[in-house]
């Protein structure tokens, strides 16, 4: 409980109430004596594990031999859908292991690439425990859980890093301590920070405090340190912060309401030519310049024209667009900011236009998104808009994929009939995959003939990839789909983690 009196009060309640025809007796428990905070020369060890090692483990390897390592990786992880596929009679889709996966594709870049990241704020290890903003260390000694400086790190960018050395010396001279999640105590939970090209949003994640004169101090005195009146003062010279946002958080699952403290209300990030706006809630890959190769790679094996890295030249792209008059509609499910379908708009676009007479194309195109993320669907319509596609041919809709599956039929784009237009879909889910329902909707969505998955933990994923692939049955009826490609994409430069880009035909 919070406090004595919620307590005494929930006693009050519960005491002598009828239980499933039983009568509860309620008391008041006395407290666990607390452990002794004592630790270990080897505990003392595992907690002060290198912040580098821990979040950036392959940190000192040669970057072709972290491309080796995610390779062979992934053969362990296709190995093991293959066996799944066999037991799930899914035989269609074995294949063969000579020929897959592919060799991993490079990132672009390999230091300072990731543009968002978590860190919380807690204590440092040993006697003078002092605030510190970074990772949890991973070993848990005595109720406690340090946080160790990402000073380090070389996939952050200096401007991350450097908030959070600054966010981190506003903390200890704030005065407020670190929540404990054990004693249920303190202030402050978590900073995130966004770190685009141009813009830096920052999101700082509180405890509620009962006294709302430090709350209001706090937010007025981080707007005054990150925003500045006067951007040439000493410390503002030392990081980008465009955006400020505050979150207050009792639980860990407790909706997350962001409130708009200072600075832009938006973020921006540049992606194939395309500008996307970002807000706090909304995801965004965390390797821009990978994300690129990434979503090249989907519009490749999709078999979308491109005007540019495809395979197909100018006459080629000619002929597919006066011989092929079905219009080309891409279902993005989990669209987020839409960063996928409006690049794969982006490049049909650009198909059409290499054309020696554009206007004479008789192909219509367009997408649709599906997001339970209402503000992410904002931002999609947004975008949309500001790169020049109107809200006709670019459809987002906020709501569950199986239910706006049965009504699909009512959201297609402009000049693009349901049953009559070439489907080509995109599911890139969060890390545990999407729903039965949503792979229900799938296989029954009857001109759906070919599939992207996108996986950012293929061994997650295979759970839906089998359930695609897997022989009509009373639960999983529709035609099954078979696997006919797998392309991994380096999105996460010196860790062992590793993007897939999984082709589906049926």
């Amino acid at each position: 409980m919070d406090s004595e009196e919620c307590a005494e009060r929930a006693i009050h309640l519960l005491d002598n109430a009828i239980f499933k025809k039983n009568c509860l007796s309620v008391t008041k428990a006395n407290d666990l004596p607390k452990c002794p905070k004592t630790v270990s020369v080897a505990q003392t060890d595992e907690v002060e594990k290198s912040c580098k090692k821990l979040v950036t483990p392959l940190f000192d390897v040669p970057y072709e031999e972290q491309l080796k390592i995610k390779f062979d990786h992934s053969k362990r992880v296709l190995e093991l859908l293959q066996k799944k596929l066999t037991q799930a009679n899914a035989t269609n889709s074995l294949i063969a292991k000579e020929s897959l996966p592919k060799n991993v594709l490079p990132s672009p870049l390999v230091d300072e690439y990731r543009n968002k990241c978590e860190f919380s704020v807690g204590y440092s290890s040993g006697d003078n425990r002092s605030p510190v903003v970074g990772f949890m260390s991973g070993k848990m000694v005595n109720r406690q859980c340090n946080v160790l400086a990402p000073d380090e790190c070389s996939n952050l960018t200096r401007n991350t890093r450097s908030i959070v050395r600054h966010f981190e010396a506003f903390v200890r001279k704030f005065g407020e301590e670190p929540f404990d999640e054990f004693e249920r105590k303190g202030f402050w939970k978590m900073l995130t920070v966004k770190d685009f090209s141009g813009d830096t949003m920052i999101i700082v994640t509180v405890h509620p405090h009962p006294n709302s004169e430090v709350t209001h101090n706090a937010k007025t005195k981080l707007s005054e340190f990150f925003l500045p009146s006067d951007p040439f003062r000493d410390e503002a010279a030392q990081f980008n912060v465009t955006s400020f946002y505050w979150q207050e958080q009792a639980n860990a699952g407790d909706e997350r309401i962001y409130e708009h403290v200072a600075g832009a209300p938006f973020v921006y990030e540049s992606l194939l030519g395309l500008n996307f706006r970002i807000s706090p809630s909304t995801f965004f890959q965390v390797n821009t310049r990978a994300t690129e190769t990434l979503y090249e790679t989907i519009g490749n094996l999709l078999g979308l024209p491109s005007a540019e890295k495809g395979d197909l030249g100018k006459d080629e792209i000619t002929q597919l667009f006066t011989t092929e008059k079905r219009p080309f509609v891409v279902l993005d499910v989990c669209c987020g900011a839409g960063t996928i379908s409006l690049c794969l708009m982006q490049r049909i676009r650009k198909a059409i236009l290499s054309l020696p007479s554009p206007s004479l194309c008789p192909i219509s195109f367009g997408c649709v998104g599906i997001e339970l993320n209402r503000e992410a669907v904002r931002d999609a319509r947004k975008n949309a808009s500001e790169n020049g596609f109107d809200a006709k041919s670019c459809i987002y809709i906020d709501g569950e994929a199986e239910r706006i599956f049965k009504e699909l039929e009512y959201h297609m784009p402009s000049g693009c009939p349901l049953n009559s237009s070439q489907i080509f879909g995109v599911i890139d889910p969060p890390r545990a995959g999407v729903s039965d329902k949503v792979i229900i909707g799938c296989r029954r969505l009857n001109s759906l003939l070919t599939l992207c998955y996108v996986s950012c933990d293929p061994k997650a994923a295979t759970k839906n990839l089998i359930d695609l692939c897997r022989p009509p049955s009373r639960k999983f009826d529709g035609d099954p789909f078979r696997i006919v490609d797998i392309q991994p994409v380096d999105l996460f430069p010196q860790t062992e983690h590793v993007e897939w880009v999984i082709k589906l035909k049926r």
